[in-house]
């Protein structure tokens, strides 16, 4: 395998072993805790340190990193299906559409915080792209960010004006109450089809969902959307350059880790005290933090994206490509255990840990998830040449068995 492959894996496994940090809390507290350490355990002094860590070190920094690389992706394969002179395209859309399926089936059946259907959808509409120099894909990805920030930065909830209901539901979202968080843990605590109910509706609501929640919801979900859309971009910018994949100089990559994460973790900080300094307000919150963690986490994700690579040149055959590759060979199987394995130690249908522990307990154990991929996708590919998933979405997608066995 080529050096700038083994790069883009090693960052790949970075950043997926990154995304339980996060990702755990959803599946053992209410969503708003995900976004506000008041919404769960707030009087605990220790659940504020670990929020603040993560909220500066890993909230939307990992998935950044994981979006860009999954745009990289894109402009790699079309490279290798243009050198096959095959149907480039045929090949490309059949592979997005079974994302799409393994994603609806992963949020229908595992978990609602499913990232692949949105990957497959912006897949498709970025692989029209891919002929396109590095200079504009990156315009492009600038303007979509830009968008992203800016609806954040529209995204003013008058909650006076809304019916009483309706406000009550987009409070729920950010800050739930302690009747509204009890609801959903006795759901969650449940048999399967308790779980799968709860999670598809408004955490804990008992009615459907109005149409100014829906509004809140899908005004967000654009904002997400254009910064899918806009990562995949610049990663596929970053990758037609040569950055991704480790061929500029040292220096270049340390000047670059310098300046981004100085940029990045000054306006994560700041943000982090102004949220602090507005006791976490519903609509600063939505006004302002969402649209500067935004910038800030695009800027430490670079910057980590630079460290590693920086790494790389230095020692070749570190631990660390050791340990992260071959957990970036196994991406999708990787990802799609850590919700499984998620959705067992915390719903009612396996373990039933939902709202036990605290957030550094969960750090540690997203930790030992980590941990243990490491060394099962060690082991995995010593004697297969992929991932399980990754062998039969490729042998769906070309109608025929693809070699499973690793080559001697």
């Amino acid at each position: 395998m080529s050096e700038r492959i083994a790069n883009l894996d090693v960052l790949r496994g970075f950043a997926l072993l990154g995304l339980p940090l996060m990702n755990i809390i959803v599946f053992s507290m209410p969503f708003g805790a995900y976004l506000n350490p008041m919404a769960y355990a707030g009087d605990s002094a220790l659940n504020h340190v670990v929020f603040s860590f993560l909220f500066v070190f890993a909230d939307q920094k990992f998935m950044n990193l994981f979006c860009l690389l999954f745009g990289a992706s894109i402009a790699l394969l079309a490279e290798k299906l243009i050198q096959k002179k095959g149907a480039a395209a045929g090949s490309f859309y059949g592979r997005m559409v079974l994302l799409l399926m393994i994603g609806v089936c992963h949020f229908w059946f595992i978990w609602e915080g499913d990232i692949l259907m949105f990957y497959a959808i912006v897949g498709m509409v970025s692989f029209l792209f891919y002929r396109l120099p590095a200079s504009v894909l990156g315009t492009l990805a600038a303007i979509a960010l830009a968008g992203s920030v800016w609806l954040h930065w529209q995204s003013d909830v008058d909650l006076d004006s809304m019916p009483p209901e309706a406000a009550q539901e987009i409070i729920n979202f950010y800050h739930p109450s302690s009747e509204h968080t009890e609801t959903y843990r006795q759901a969650m605590l449940g048999c399967y089809s308790d779980v799968m109910g709860a999670t598809s509706r408004s955490e804990g609501s008992e009615s459907e969902e109005t149409p100014e929640f829906f509004m809140f919801l899908l005004h967000f979900l654009c904002a997400v959307l254009l910064k899918i859309a806009g990562l995949m971009w610049l990663g596929m910018a970053l990758y037609k350059s040569g950055l991704l994949q480790g061929r500029k100089p040292a220096a270049t990559y340390k000047r670059l880790a310098i300046s981004s994460l100085s940029v990045g973790y000054v306006i994560t900080v700041a943000t982090l005290y102004s949220n602090y300094a507005a006791d976490w307000h519903f609509n600063h919150f939505f006004e302002y933090s969402l649209a500067l963690t935004t910038i800030g986490s695009i800027a430490i994700s670079i910057g980590y994206m630079a460290l590693i690579n920086l790494s790389l040149i230095r020692t070749l055959n570190s631990p660390l490509q050791r340990w992260l590759s071959p957990v970036g060979k196994m991406a999708l199987t990787n990802y799609l255990t850590q919700s499984i394995v998620c959705a067992l130690l915390f719903y009612g249908y396996g373990f039933g840990l939902w709202g036990e522990l605290n957030r550094l307990q969960l750090m540690l154990i997203a930790l030992t998830i980590g941990l243990f991929q490491i060394g099962l996708s060690t082991l995995w590919l010593r004697v297969f040449a992929q991932g399980p998933v990754e062998w039969l979405w490729r042998s769906v997608n070309q109608l025929k068995l693809s070699p499973i066995l690793a080559q001697r």
